[in-house]
């Protein structure tokens, strides 16, 4: 005669744990935060993600996109008035980051743009994939890198503007 407990291991099957769900790390408390949108046009699924929870974490509205074509039509059927800043990478497949932003642009000429990239700056400027009037981040990307380039480039002009509206 089989035991109980024998009996049990054989027909039932032991419960699968919960599976454990990564939070991202606690962000220092000194990295600049905001409330703008910010489009993160990536093919790579895991910095996608890493820079969206960044992002997300520093207080800022992320819409995602995993190549340049789907970037395209998040942009145009935004869920929100007005997309702040472009983060894209350079080279992803069915429409590039430089012709996203290109097409963003003409769209939507205050929205700001950022381009990243595995490749070096220089090289990327040299090669003609993007133009050096254009703010760069080359991955990997420190969410400190993150944090301080996306709060200069949507910060940049905005002491014009003030002064131009003082000015009037």
């Amino acid at each position: 005669m089989k035991s109980i407990l024998q009996h049990f291991r054989k027909t039932e099957s032991a419960p699968e744990p919960p599976p454990v769900v990564a939070s991202p790390p606690p962000l220092p408390d000194d990295l600049p935060t905001g409330t703008e949108t910010v489009l993160v046009a990536e093919d790579e699924e895991i910095i996608r993600e890493c820079m969206a929870a960044t992002l997300t974490q520093l207080g800022y509205r992320v819409i995602e996109a995993a190549d340049g074509q789907e970037g395209l039509l998040n942009f145009q059927n935004a869920p929100v008035a007005r997309i702040d800043l472009l983060l894209t990478d350079i080279v992803m497949p069915k429409l590039g980051g430089k012709e996203l932003a290109h097409c963003v642009s003409t769209l939507s000429p205050e929205t700001k743009v950022i381009f990243c990239s595995g490749y070096p700056e220089k090289l990327a400027n040299q090669n003609g994939m993007i133009s050096p009037s254009i703010p760069f981040l080359q991955k990997p990307i420190s969410s400190r890198s993150l944090a301080f380039k996306i709060r200069e480039v949507l910060n940049a002009g905005k002491d014009l503007q003030a002064h131009a509206a003082l000015d009037s």
